[in-house]
């Protein structure tokens, strides 16, 4: 499995995921979330800290 596939897989659950567990399937998880927008997918970065982040996909409502 990719390791984009992977981090699909992680922020499909539509919870926020910080930096660190994101960093355990690639630690340029920033450049697979770029690609991942670039295929239309909605991913929010949300600030909870000075320089701490979360992310989270964005599940279209049905």
């Amino acid at each position: 499995m990719s390791k984009k596939q992977q981090v699909f897989n992680l922020l499909s659950d539509g919870f926020l995921h910080n930096a660190h567990e994101l960093a355990q399937i690639s630690y340029r998880f920033g450049d697979i979330i770029h690609k991942l927008r670039k295929e239309d997918y909605k991913i929010k970065t949300i600030k909870v800290a000075h320089n701490t982040f979360m992310y989270q996909m964005v599940m279209k409502q049905s």
